[in-house]
């Protein structure tokens, strides 16, 4: 989960005066050569790549965690409490004690859980050179580990890693979501026990997708309308999977909203399946998941990121390309739809605020020990971020 002094980044569509973004005419002169090498266009997920993991780009060359980007993961609190749940749940599944942590920033989680727990076996991997360098990991993508089929038995383990898998930035329309129909009126509809009327989800589609384009020497985002196929079902696959997980699961997308996800999910879900012979994945980060389960989706799920005081949206963010962060909020309710289809029967999965799991950690650990201190961890349990948290066992590779 992110931390940033004990303060949740604010959603998307809270109006908050941005921070003012002073341009920096080199990084974004190559840029916009990189637009350009796209046909003057690129997808927002491109783009999103290119500004955080190019040679040049903010983890490969520039990130410095505990400085620049503040997060108390790199706490040694953070790491003894994780560590207890990770050694408790390794005890109950009779799991080896072996810990992939994927994104690991700098290594101070690392180092902080081994001075702890010194008898995990750790193995680290970073997308980012400069990072995996830190934390004297391997460089991998999380789409495709250097690791042998059903090699790996014990706990995947990740801290802020969801939310800057590049996403795609999507605008629905919905037309017909809503309430409606009296109870009196519609004996055939199921309603909310405690309300008169039924919510009626719709049928939420893509109707753009945005796009980072070069406009009179400088960058804009700008939503383009996607393409459907004969049949009305949008032609590219992961838009098409992206609404059916929506009416499945009767997600309330209203007309307008917009919602920022990563395509990568069910490639990082795939990989995981393949190296892992049985264990836990264990996830936390901030984002969203389906009502009623405590974390609401905000109206305009821009990508953006926290600096501590102020939050900082995509249009300030793409003045500074490779400069400084970029994220977005998680669909958690996406994750583990996709979770569930991937490892099946062979899965039990789970999903929600992260305060059930770190309930689990933080007692009776933490009560005593930090109880004084002005930011403590057990504040930060109190925050609505979210887990997904997998427990896999596959029989046959």
């Amino acid at each position: 989960m992110i931390m940033t002094d004990g303060v949740r980044p604010m959603p998307a569509d809270i109006n908050e005066p941005n921070l003012a973004v002073p341009e920096y005419p080199e990084t974004l002169d190559l840029m916009l050569e990189f637009i350009r090498n796209q046909g003057g266009r690129a997808r927002f997920d491109e783009y999103m790549n290119e500004h955080l993991f190019s040679p040049i780009g903010y983890y490969s060359a520039r990130a410095e965690i505990g400085e620049d980007f503040r997060t108390d993961a790199i706490k040694p609190f953070f790491a003894r409490a994780v560590g207890q749940y990770l050694k408790e749940s390794c005890a109950k599944d009779k799991l080896p004690p072996n810990i992939l942590e994927i994104g690991g920033g700098n290594g101070h989680f690392k180092r902080n859980l081994l001075q702890n727990f010194p008898f995990f076996s750790f193995t680290a991997f970073d997308k980012s050179p400069k990072l995996a360098k830190e934390q004297e990991g391997q460089v991998a993508d999380v789409t495709r580990l250097p690791l042998a089929d059903g090699s790996f038995e014990g706990i995947i383990f990740s801290n802020e890693l969801l939310d800057e898998l590049p996403c795609r930035i999507l605008q629905f329309e919905n037309k017909n979501a809503g309430y409606v129909a009296e109870r009196e009126e519609r004996p055939d509809i199921e309603f909310d026990d405690d309300l008169n009327y039924s919510y009626f989800p719709g049928t939420p589609k893509v109707k753009e997708e945005g796009f980072v384009e070069e406009r009179n020497g400088e960058l804009a985002l700008e939503f383009i309308p996607i393409e459907r196929n004969p049949d009305g079902t949008a032609a590219d696959p992961f838009i098409a999977e992206y609404e059916r997980y929506l009416i499945e699961t009767r997600s309330r997308v209203k007309d307008g909203d917009i919602i920022s996800v990563s395509d990568r999910i069910r490639l990082m879900m795939e990989e995981m399946k393949r190296v892992l012979k049985r264990g836990k994945i264990l996830f936390f980060d901030y984002g969203f998941i389906g009502e009623g389960a405590g974390i609401p989706r905000g109206s305009k799920e821009l990508p953006y990121y926290y600096n501590g005081q102020n939050h900082v949206d995509v249009q300030d963010i793409i003045k500074r390309p490779y400069e400084v962060d970029l994220t977005h909020s998680v669909d958690f309710g996406y994750c583990k739809w996709m979770a569930d289809s991937v490892f099946g029967e062979s899965a039990t999965v789970s999903a929600g605020e992260d305060r059930r799991v770190y309930e689990q950690i933080r007692e009776p650990h933490l009560r005593n020990l930090y109880q004084s201190s002005p930011h403590t961890f057990m504040d930060h349990a109190e925050e609505p971020a979210g887990y997904l948290e997998i427990d896999v066992d596959i029989e046959e590779k």
